[in-house]
């Protein structure tokens, strides 16, 4: 894994290669078109943790100290989230080809692949941090609470996680629904910077094992 500041790279692509590339808004439409996206996911999250089976448990945040504490969760987030990105792309955190990002001009954190993968990677990587870190914590908050032993400060931090990631996660959600909507199940997908190609796959032997 690298680390890289600036736009994502753009690597050349093969010309002898039938590539498409997928209709997709650019980097500031993709904010505007994703603030529906958030909206529904934090009203999806919402109802999800509203079926917790806890009760007289509350989690506040005061303070200078507890808005410290809630900025720090916030950061921790952010990297948490492209760290998974990162995991779930072939070769993971050992790859050469992973890279996480920082784009300044953006104020934008991302985690970038410099090779092909199938679709159905492609859009597990982007599900990723959503499946972990916005379903998880519902999830291991509903088993501790029905095992009758849950503390207001997981409670409260648990939730914090969920919401902030599932605003950080919109942007994914967005891309899910382009790529699901534009690929075929079985092609082959890769990035150039900012922009989503993808090609039928010819054989097998196109992609590595560790990529499908």
């Amino acid at each position: 894994m690298r680390f890289h500041v600036g736009p994502p790279p753009e690597t050349p692509i093969p010309k002898d290669e039938p590539w498409r590339p997928i209709r997709e808004p650019g980097p500031i439409l993709v904010q505007i078109l994703a603030l529906p996206v958030a909206l529904v996911t934090l009203f999806f999250l919402f109802l999800l943790w509203g079926l917790v089976p806890v009760s007289n448990v509350r989690g506040e945040i005061v303070g200078i100290s507890g808005l410290l504490g809630a900025l720090g969760v916030g950061l921790a987030v952010i990297a948490f989230h492209e760290l998974l990105h990162a995991l779930v792309m072939p070769g993971g955190w050992w790859s050469d080809r992973v890279l996480i990002g920082f784009w300044p001009q953006r104020l934008l954190f991302y985690a970038h692949y410099d090779g092909v993968m199938s679709r159905n990677r492609f859009l597990a990587v982007l599900l990723a941090p959503f499946l972990v870190l916005s379903l998880g914590p519902i999830g291991l908050a509903w088993s501790m609470a029905a095992g009758g032993s849950i503390s207001s400060w997981f409670l409260t931090v648990s939730f914090a996680v969920s919401l902030f990631n599932g605003l950080a996660s919109c942007g994914d959600l967005l891309g899910v629904m382009l790529i699901g909507a534009q690929v075929p199940r079985k092609a082959l997908v890769r990035n150039r910077g900012w922009h989503t190609f993808w090609r039928p796959r010819r054989a097998d032997v196109e992609v590595s094992p560790y990529a499908r």
